[in-house]
């Protein structure tokens, strides 16, 4: 569809590669609802349209991180001065440095990323294809997102969509019944490991929980955030610089120890192992809901292992990975708790969790790593 015509969502294309543009062009102008608006080889010129466009400015950009005159983070800078500013998503390379600089995005407004594909066959394109319909649906305007043809997998009919100019999420549809929350005697809770699961947005929660999480807690931490090869150890070592916690990808049978956060490789699924102690184990299994890592496999392995002694977090993310496994651990006797809609940028995977009747706590962000303190303390 092109940028002239009645669209749900006006995306702008700001790349310094004209092939880049056509491609990303080709895949997105016959999809039912998306325009493109315009498109622009640097960040200087985006800017220079969106001063022009007025009041009818793009819904979203599709930012590229590498560019001459004016790059991708400089672009974002700018951006987060401006009102009522599109939402942005990053095009970043599969490189070491490509993972640094998405993750310094992330910190500066951009709400997701997409990785260019190295190759361009029929295959990688259809990926990419999927991959911008599902991470432009968050950018649609409040009552146009059904507008826009949803990608084959769907994701969850409510995983929400970021409300303008904030990390703040509406629902695609509001829940009138209370969900049904399962009962826990907290007062004989004994955490003895913690797992959090994160997807879109969870960087950006994923400092802000272990950053107020201090000291170290006295348990072992797993953690999956969905992401590529690459770009985990780019986050590990952001997160451990950040948070002042040690923090690494984790290795195939190594002990899980405490005060320690092991986030899990891209491309791998992180599962636990034994009875205690315990030990890690890396998984090449298929993809679940699409992910590898994904968090299903890796609640269930720490509800069959760790049982009762459990503590699940879902933060942010798109779909509903976690929710399964966050059953298994409450039915085990384990406690979970779901970061609350307001404070999600996309109210996905937690929602899913609640929805299910998994979660014992909903909670706001920033009110997460108090309760995890109160928990652990009393183990």
């Amino acid at each position: 569809m092109s940028g002239s015509g009645a669209c749900s969502l006006r995306v702008a294309l700001v790349d310094d590669s004209a092939v880049a543009r056509r491609v990303i062009r080709s895949l997105l102008e016959q999809e039912p609802g998306i325009g493109i608006a315009w498109e622009a080889a640097n960040g200087r010129q985006a800017l220079e349209r969106l001063a022009a466009d007025g009041a009818s400015r793009p819904d979203a950009i599709l930012l590229d991180l590498e560019m001459p005159e004016l790059d991708g983070l400089a672009t974002l800078d700018r951006l987060r001065a401006m009102p009522s500013r599109p939402q942005v998503v990053v095009l970043s390379a599969l490189t070491r440095r490509g993972a640094r600089e998405t993750l310094e995005a992330l910190s500066r407004g951009a709400i997701d990323y997409i990785c260019k594909p190295q190759a361009s066959d029929p295959g990688a394109l259809a990926e990419l294809r999927q991959e911008l319909l599902r991470k432009l649906r968050l950018c649609a305007p409040v009552g146009r997102s059904a507008a826009i043809a949803r990608p084959q997998p769907q994701s969850d009919p409510r995983a929400g969509r970021v409300k303008e100019g904030s990390g703040a999420v509406l629902p695609a549809t509001t829940a009138t019944a209370t969900p049904r929350l399962p009962s826990r005697p907290c007062g004989v809770f004994r955490p003895g490991i913690l797992g959090v699961a994160a997807s879109t947005g969870g960087p950006q929660a994923l400092a802000t929980l272990f950053s107020a999480l201090r000291p170290a807690l006295p348990i072992p931490v797993l953690i999956t955030q969905h992401m590529p090869p690459g770009f985990t150890a780019a986050l590990a070592e952001h997160l451990e610089r950040v948070t002042g916690h040690h923090c690494a990808e984790a290795r195939d049978g190594e002990a899980a120890e405490a005060g320690r956060i092991y986030l899990a490789p891209g491309g791998w699924h992180l599962l636990l192992e034994g009875r205690g102690p315990w030990r890690l184990r890396l998984s090449d299994a298929p993809p679940v809901h699409y992910c590898r890592p994904a968090a299903d496999p890796m609640f269930a392995s720490m509800a069959e292992c760790a049982g009762e002694r459990t503590l699940a977090v879902v933060l942010t993310g798109l779909g509903c990975d976690g929710a399964e496994g966050a059953a298994r651990i409450a039915g085990r006797g384990g406690l979970v708790i779901a970061q609350d809609e307001s404070t999600s940028v996309v109210w996905g995977m937690p929602g899913a969790t609640v929805r299910r009747g998994a979660a014992h706590f909903v909670l706001s962000l920033d009110r997460i790593p108090e309760a995890i303190s109160q928990l652990v303390a009393v183990a």
